[in-house]
């Protein structure tokens, strides 16, 4: 992950000291985000998802194409660090864990931005997504063996944010971020026996409120 972060980083520097092209309307887009999410709402079954994690650091590579000055639309593909709830960590204890902790939530989507005034040197942007989401809260030993404990399922956001032009290529800005979603599945992944799951029976909404800094270069 350090090293991803780096060549990331990287990427940013070079295309952001490049010239400009004559047309730059259109092209592929990339995006580096960081940022930290809040839980609310429920994860099934009469627990709420901030019982199981206090919260999130995620980072969250964005790809994808611009089509005018305007209108962009492509993939993202987020991975970052969740902390473990008191609550659940109680109850792991409880069932004779050991070594529990935290572990990451993950996300996978596609979404489509739109910019408002993209000639001033800040541009306020909207965007909307919808993917994919684990959220593997904790990892802890039970009977001795490597385990991870989460919930997936599917979920849909609202972003806005202002991107401040630093360079002809290079942007970098504030956003924000409202998730919802709904956990199809709770999983259990043990190293050396795989993964098992099983059905969230009462299922219900949950959120996610992030916020954050993105930086993009433009291709």
């Amino acid at each position: 992950m350090n090293k991803l972060i780096a060549a990331s980083l990287l990427a940013f520097a070079v295309a952001g000291s490049a010239p400009a092209r004559a047309d730059d309307d259109s092209g592929l887009t990339f995006g580096l985000r960081a940022a930290y999410g809040v839980p609310f709402g429920s994860a099934g079954d009469g627990t709420d998802l901030n019982e199981l994690t206090s919260g999130a650091f995620p980072l969250q590579l964005d790809a994808g194409y611009r089509f005018d000055r305007h209108w962009s639309a492509g993939a993202y593909l987020g991975y970052g660090v969740a902390m473990l709830a008191g609550d659940a960590k109680s109850a792991l204890a409880a069932q004779g864990a050991t070594d529990i902790g935290g572990h990451a939530l993950m996300r996978v989507g596609l979404q489509g931005t739109y910019t408002f005034l993209p000639e001033a040197r800040i541009a306020p942007w909207v965007g909307l997504a919808a993917g994919y989401e684990w959220t593997r809260y904790a990892s802890a030993k039970v009977n001795g063996q490597d385990t991870e404990i989460g919930v997936r399922g599917f979920e849909a956001s609202l972003q806005i944010g202002g991107d401040y032009k630093i360079a002809p290529r290079f942007t970098v800005g504030p956003f924000a971020s409202f998730h919802v979603g709904q956990f199809q599945s709770r999983m259990t992944f043990t190293d050396g026996s795989g993964e098992t799951a099983s059905g969230v029976t009462d299922k219900g909404l949950h959120e996610w409120l992030e916020f954050g800094l993105k930086g993009t270069f433009n291709l």
